[in-house]
Parts: structure tokens; C-alpha cells; sequence
């Protein structure tokens, strides 16, 4: 995997007239499709998941829409 994303990050900053420029995502964890069954979780991950956004914590439009008793308490750990 190290040698893809260090052989496809090059061809691409070449076609775009850049050197040394990240391509990838830090942090992030590949992984490799072994089989038909992995494919089809995969595949209803990500045609299921964007559906999941407006509710989502992580969605930073949330924030505005919340009001105090949405948040969670100060003695609530989560």
C-alpha cells in the first residue's frame, strides 16, 4: 500500500504541476478488499452512511442546531 499511495501521489502532483504536496488523508487506515462479502459491507456502507450525516456529533452544523438540554451534562462522561 506504501508504494501506491507514494507512486500515485507523485504521478498526480506531476499532472498538476506541484512537488511534495500530501495526497492522502493523514491518519487514515487502509484496507484491502479480500473478498466478495467484505466488498458488499462496503459498498452498503457507503451508499448507507451519508443518510447518517444530519445527526451525526461529528457534523459541526449540529452544533448550531442543538439547545442546552441536548448537551450533555457536566457530571455525564459522555
Amino acid at each position: 500500500m506504501r508504494v501506491f499511495k507514494s507512486r500515485s501521489t507523485i504521478a498526480v502532483n506531476r499532472m498538476l504541476g506541484r512537488a511534495g504536496e500530501s495526497l492522502w488523508q493523514r491518519g487514515y487506515h487502509d484496507r484491502v478488499i479480500r473478498n466478495e462479502r467484505e466488498y458488499a459491507a462496503i459498498a452498503s456502507y457507503l451508499q448507507t452512511n451519508p443518510a447518517q450525516w444530519e445527526s451525526d456529533r461529528d457534523n459541526p452544523r449540529l452544533d448550531s442546531r442543538r439547545t442546552e438540554s441536548d448537551l450533555p451534562c457536566k457530571s455525564d462522561p459522555g
